[in-house]
């Protein structure tokens, strides 16, 4: 593994480790000499308040240890330190992964966790690798070729396709004439939603649709801008069928039945600042998003207008259509499409779970309970009132909603930050009227539990893995990853 074959964002291919048996945790015990009873004697579990005996730290490091050994040779780990974040029970069945996150003068850092098949991360850890080419491989003969080593196993695609849901059709009066030009008697059909699809080999129960925000489509969940792998991949190798989402009039679902005028205006580096990248053409510190005129160029042409005029019926009644045909799913919406998806689970019930990220429109409340709008220097972010029997369709579902990292407490006169405190400030009402009205919601900012530097698109940033790593915790727990 040299320095022409590691990049930041590289993924070490995983460790997937059978289940802690009690014999596991005996053997570790004679050959480490660590034979405290917490680790092997479940009757000392009992009387620490547990159910069982839990792994030792030593062994889920030696465990990451290997990981790092069957990518490069062990002399190549300059250091190694890791911290335990929560306790391995016995019987648990742990999966190691790793991502190298910077690359200075040869040296590798990679990130490292160990997660458990709930999704919860119990060990995170990390370790500087030497990169750097040994002086014989750089005098070899020229022309001598590497072969790089795989980043990433294969993934194992049972079938894939693709198909329109929902829409509707324009007829235009009169017979139609084959020999003359004109619409008379002719169709136009429009206003469909467009989904590709793969399923993986042993898919899990309910797949997972993707539904873009504002000014996107569904390459939002595709490669990222340098080129990692985005969620659609990583959740196809976390067992789920994925469904990606053009909605209606955007994407490749442009064919409209209104009219629209398309007029090019300049506008990359206010999106910069409204996805809270930073302030253009500063980063923010820290920030979790890649960086280099590559990386903004695929950045910036992830941009696509609408081929017609934004309408949450339209856009919702074809969601609704889709699940129709999907079947139960878990609907996984950001930014503008979290208005779309609180709409479509309110119409369909094949909808048993929504996953929002930063969702910043079209919050609905019931009728009588709909909260003053809120000002910010975007202008004013008003919530929608919807009938109470519609809105209670919200309450039966397990929601869950994730916000990034740069959102302002005080009010600013940046734009693109203080249209987020706003949005953030109603998420949390409506949050809190949907559990009010007896249902399951939560919010969670990613700063709050260890995530920090994360823009608008936290599915797409450096960080992805973890912030994945928190849906995966929330459909565990809701039961959503059978």
């Amino acid at each position: 593994m040299t320095l022409r074959e590691v990049f930041i964002g590289m993924e070490l291919p995983p460790l997937v480790l059978p289940g802690i048996t009690r014999k596991t945790l005996a053997l570790f015990a004679g050959a480490s000499g660590d034979h405290q009873p917490t680790h092997i004697d479940i009757d000392a579990a009992h009387a620490k308040g547990r159910e069982d005996v839990i792994a030792h730290g030593m062994l889920m490091m030696a465990y990451l240890g290997r990981l790092l050994t069957d990518w490069v040779p062990q002399e190549r780990i300059k250091s190694y330190q890791a911290r335990f974040v929560a306790m391995t029970p016995v019987h648990a069945v742990p999966t190691c992964r790793g991502r190298v996150i910077a690359i200075v003068d040869g040296l590798a850092t990679v990130e490292l966790s160990i997660s458990l098949a709930d999704g919860t991360t119990v060990v995170r850890a990390e370790a500087v690798v030497d990169i750097r080419e040994p002086a014989a491989s750089r005098q070899a003969a020229p022309g001598a070729a590497s072969v790089p080593a795989p980043s990433t196993p294969p993934l194992l695609i049972e079938r894939q396709g693709s198909f329109a849901a929902g829409g509707t059709v324009l007829r235009h009066p009169g017979r139609y004439d084959s020999t003359r030009a004109g619409p008379k008697g002719q169709t136009l059909h429009g206003d469909h939603a467009f989904a590709v699809y793969q399923v993986p080999v042993g898919a899990r129960k309910h797949p997972l649709v993707f539904v873009h925000g504002n000014g996107q489509f569904s390459k939002t969940w595709q490669t990222t801008p340098d080129g990692r792998e985005g969620f659609q991949n990583i959740f196809l190798r976390r067992g789920f069928a994925t469904y990606l989402v053009d909605s209606p009039r955007r994407g490749a679902a442009g064919r409209s039945t209104e009219p629209a005028i398309l007029t090019p205006a300049p506008d990359d580096q206010f999106w910069f600042d409204t996805f809270r990248v930073g302030r253009w053409p500063d980063y923010f510190d820290g920030v979790q998003f890649p960086r280099g005129p590559e990386v903004l160029d695929q950045y910036f042409r992830q941009m696509t207008p609408n081929t017609g005029p934004f309408d949450l019926k339209v856009v919702s009644d074809a969601m609704a259509a889709l699940f129709d045909q999907v079947g139960p799913a878990v609907l996984v919406s950001h930014s503008q499409g979290g208005g779309v998806g609180w709409f479509t689970a309110m119409k369909s019930a094949q909808v048993r779970g929504i996953v929002s990220y930063e969702p910043g429109s079209n919050f609905p409340f019931p009728e009588g309970e709909v909260p003053a709008p809120l000002a910010s220097a975007a202008g004013p972010f008003a919530a929608v009132g919807v009938p109470r029997e519609a809105f209670l369709q919200l309450t039966r579902i397990p929601i869950i909603l994730f916000y990034g990292d740069f959102i302002p407490e005080a009010p600013t006169p940046h734009v693109g930050q203080d249209q987020w405190r706003v949005r953030l400030a109603m998420a949390r009402r409506w949050v809190e009227a949907v559990n009010r009205h007896g249902g399951d919601a939560s919010l969670v900012c990613l700063p709050d539990v260890g995530l920090h530097g994360n823009t608008h698109f936290p599915f797409s940033d450096l960080n992805n893995v973890a912030v994945a790593d928190e849906m995966s915790k929330f459909l565990a727990a809701k039961g959503l990853d059978q």
